[in-house]
């Protein structure tokens, strides 16, 4: 008999803490009271707004606000993420996946603006076009992209449904917000610690697929980052440790071994078994 199943790593109260309520210190604390007052008010179906506010010591504005249908912000991106799978994902489901492979975008060809936290995905083209694909299928929600008149430069892909709830997600998996530089403290997602192989192989692979350039005559992969030198060394050996061979740290370098690249040439495809419908 199996025991209860892991908690999804994306939490509705977490979730909710992403977003801004200038009456609360905590924004989850706005959550439980708009499920308090409909809970209430539905107990009590004839009691107006004031009564209602009398009772749960809330403010009648609010109260009125609420009864009349008015949904907070982060209530209705608690119900978003959960309508589209995001929220229960669990860390082996195609879902989660999908929001690994995306997380890991954001670290090495992506970025989460800080206001809106719309994500959006750099492309380069070639097989990137068919991660990015597999990806927002795996998720469930569309994109669109702009292409860049530099020559060179990457398409930048962004989701076009519920495009805040989505980057609000990756956040709390612990995708980073805004500049991404060696004055920001950036970590890995804390969910790699525990995830099954094929997350963490999938996030590597994306990764170095992204920012990676295999010398053809050593067959090491080479990427540098403007990051610190504590997230580089975790970055390399969280590669080491799963392929079992040598990465490591040069100034702004990681540097994985031949032996470690052949590893990786080896795992299954990422996100090979999703099909992006025609």
């Amino acid at each position: 008999m199996s025991g209860p199943s892991p908690p999804s790593p994306v939490q509705a109260q977490a979730l909710a803490r992403t977003y801004d309520a200038r009456a609360y210190a905590d924004t989850w604390d706005l959550v439980l009271d708009y499920f308090e007052v409909l809970d209430y008010h539905a107990r009590h179906p004839t009691k107006r707004s004031t009564a209602v506010g009398n009772a749960l010591d809330l403010p009648r504005s609010r109260v009125r606000a609420w009864l009349d249908g008015a949904i907070p912000d982060p209530v209705r991106g608690i119900q978003r993420a959960e309508e589209r799978g995001w929220l229960e994902a669990r860390a082996g489901s195609r879902v989660f996946r999908g929001l690994n492979v995306l997380s890991s975008w954001v670290y090495s060809g992506g970025s989460i603006e800080g206001q809106w936290y719309v994500p959006r995905f750099a492309v380069g083209g070639g097989d990137a076009v068919d991660r990015i694909d597999r990806a927002f299928a795996a998720v469930g929600t569309d994109y669109d992209f702009v292409r860049s008149s530099v020559q060179h430069r990457a398409t930048e892909y962004r989701p076009i449904e519920d495009a805040a709830v989505l980057g609000r997600v990756l956040v709390v998996l612990g995708a980073p917000v805004g500049p991404k530089n060696d004055r920001t403290h950036i970590q890995l997602p804390a969910y790699l610690e525990t995830a099954p192989d094929r997350i963490s192989h999938e996030f590597i692979t994306t990764y170095l697929a992204n920012r990676g350039q295999r010398s053809p005559r050593k067959g090491t992969v080479t990427f540098r980052e403007d990051r610190t030198h504590g997230y580089l060394r975790s970055l390399a050996g969280f590669i080491s440790d799963h392929t079992g061979e040598r990465v490591t740290v040069s100034e702004k370098n990681v540097i994985v071994s031949a032996a470690a690249a052949s590893v990786i040439d080896r795992w299954p495809a990422v996100l090979g078994d999703v099909v992006v419908p025609s």
